[in-house]
């Protein structure tokens, strides 16, 4: 609600460029036909000054900055795929797979029905 109805803000004592800033308001722009993306979607976003220095071709071959430690804990890790579980059902793809029955699924993208003006659609 905040977003639709306040101003953005940003911290004082947040250090904050002001590519950063940009990327972020014209991300959050109420009017969807104005806001970044609109026009040619990710494509506007990755020419974004914000992403200058970063090569989108080669992201994949990219070390990350920070890399979390995370613990083998059942209770969080059995229901996340692994690449290796998402291959083996030949998920990686953007062909159809079959689901748990046997049954093709369409190759639709899952956000097809997707519209930001009515969220409950």
């Amino acid at each position: 609600q905040n977003i639709l109805s306040q101003e953005l803000k940003f911290p004082q004592d947040v250090n904050v460029s002001k590519e950063a800033k940009d990327i972020m308001r014209r991300l959050l722009t109420r009017a969807a036909p104005k806001r970044l993306g609109a026009e040619r979607g990710a494509s506007d976003v990755k020419q974004h000054k914000w992403f200058a220095s970063l090569n989108f071709n080669l992201i994949r071959n990219l070390d990350p900055p920070i890399k979390p430690v995370v613990e083998e804990d059942p209770a969080w890790t059995e229901c996340v795929a692994t690449m290796a579980d998402l291959e083996k059902k030949n998920l990686t793809k953007h062909d159809s797979a079959a689901d748990a029955d046997g049954n093709e699924e369409s190759s639709a993208s899952p956000f097809e029905k997707f519209d930001s003006h009515k969220p409950n659609a």
